[in-house]
């Protein structure tokens, strides 16, 4: 076999099988309800939001697992106002203590990302 040729096939295999992957937005699991919001995934190329009612004194544990890629996540009120902000969010574990009674967006945005995401109210 042609030495030229065999290369030629593996770096077309290569960038085709690579195209694959990358369209692929979501492979996970996506829970979400009155208590909580818990992304599990694979594959994180797209924006999963959800919304939670909540009390002033609430606390949201949140728990943060990167495994690669990048997460944006944000946390914000009805009046815009952001309670925690993670460009390129680290894995990490904390609290949030909710003041106002309002309801909150959570957004969580990968690209290649691959990791876990829960917002648990206690």
């Amino acid at each position: 076999m042609n030495p030229r040729f065999f290369i030629a096939c593996v770096f077309f295999l290569t960038i085709a099988s690579g195209g694959c992957t990358k369209d692929i937005e979501f492979d996970g699991s996506f829970t979400g309800n009155e208590t909580q919001f818990i992304l599990d995934f694979e594959v994180l190329n797209v924006t999963k939001t959800h919304t939670l009612v909540l009390d002033s004194s609430d606390i949201v544990d949140v728990v943060i697992e990167k495994d690669k890629g990048t997460l944006d996540i944000s946390v914000t009120d009805t009046e815009g106002h952001s309670i925690y902000t993670g460009d390129d969010a680290s894995s990490g574990q904390f609290a949030l203590e909710i003041t106002r009674s309002d309801s909150y967006e959570f957004k969580v945005t990968g690209t290649r990302a691959k990791g876990k995401v829960s917002f648990i109210v206690r």
